[in-house]
């Protein structure tokens, strides 16, 4: 079944991550060539050795129609580092290849995160978790923000159940919706 449903800290990993990419953004996005398109972030930075230093897009809305800040990016790193993270999926890749020690806003649209020791993989390891909306992931039931997560991409769950997913369009996502509707099926083991 869909572990964790729309939990963005569990499903970083394809192929459950597919089912969260019409819904989140992350602060960029890997290219077939391997190189690092910026996303929710447009551009990053490693001032020291164990400092990078994030500028996020301006004007990104989430699907509740709250704007993207840095709070949100720091929230949710700050989550990932914590002990309750560090057994998430994400949290794992984060404390792992990203080897993130703190995460702190510099201003609202500005994020400082230090490293644990030089990493340069940081933003490599930036790309593979995706972003909620602070308030109602803190604010709803985990159950309830599960099955309708808040996140900037270009859909919004309109229904989550263990073998299925179905997904409507919206407007005003940092990326577009090419469709109307999409339907996510996880098929059982042999299928």
């Amino acid at each position: 079944g869909a572990r964790g449903f729309g939990d963005p800290s569990q499903w970083p990993e394809s192929p459950f991550g597919y089912f969260l990419w019409p819904v989140y953004d992350s602060l960029g996005q890997i290219m077939p060539d391997g190189t690092i398109k910026p996303l929710l972030a447009t551009s990053w930075k490693n001032v020291d050795p164990e400092t990078w230093v994030y500028t996020l897009r301006s004007g990104v809305k989430f699907s509740n129609g709250e704007t993207v800040d840095a709070n949100d990016v720091v929230d949710f790193l700050n989550f990932l580092i914590s002990d309750d993270g560090k057994r998430t999926s994400a949290g794992q890749i984060i404390n792992g290849q990203g080897r993130v020690a703190s995460a702190r806003a510099i201003n609202s649209m500005t994020v400082e995160i230090k490293t644990k020791g030089p990493n340069p993989l940081l933003p490599k390891a930036a790309v593979r978790f995706w972003i909620p909306e602070r308030k109602a992931r803190k604010d709803m039931d985990p159950a309830d923000f599960n099955k309708n997560p808040v996140g900037t991409g270009p859909y919004v769950v309109t229904k989550w159940d263990a073998g299925e997913v179905t997904y409507a369009a919206r407007e005003g996502g940092l990326r577009s919706a090419t469709i109307k509707n999409l339907r996510g099926v996880i098929l059982p083991d042999g299928a």
